[in-house]
């Protein structure tokens, strides 16, 4: 039996999964935030204090990403905000 995470599965069924970098990459750049490290969950901690756990796997589901988009008050849709183009805060126009 093939579990269903498998990578040749994943892709037969189109499956949307995100790499756990590139999603706290991109959080950072949005919001600020930091990581924190810490067992299977790591923490990325907003400027606010506020913190919330990330999955240590390295993909994240489409579900995963979008609630801790939602916890960490990004009000954007997943596929926007995985597919803009990196925010440089010392860029000003």
């Amino acid at each position: 039996m093939i579990d269903r995470t498998h990578p040749a599965i994943r892709q037969a069924v189109k499956v949307p999964r995100f790499h756990r970098i590139e999603v706290i990459r991109r959080l950072r750049e949005a919001t600020g935030a930091w990581e924190e490290g810490g067992g299977k969950h790591p923490k990325i901690v907003l400027p606010s204090g506020r913190r919330i756990p990330v999955p240590a796997h390295t993909d994240l589901a489409r579900g995963t990403v979008r609630s801790i988009l939602r916890a960490a008050g990004v009000d954007m849709p997943l596929e926007k905000f995985m597919s803009a183009k990196a925010y440089n805060r010392s860029h000003s126009d």
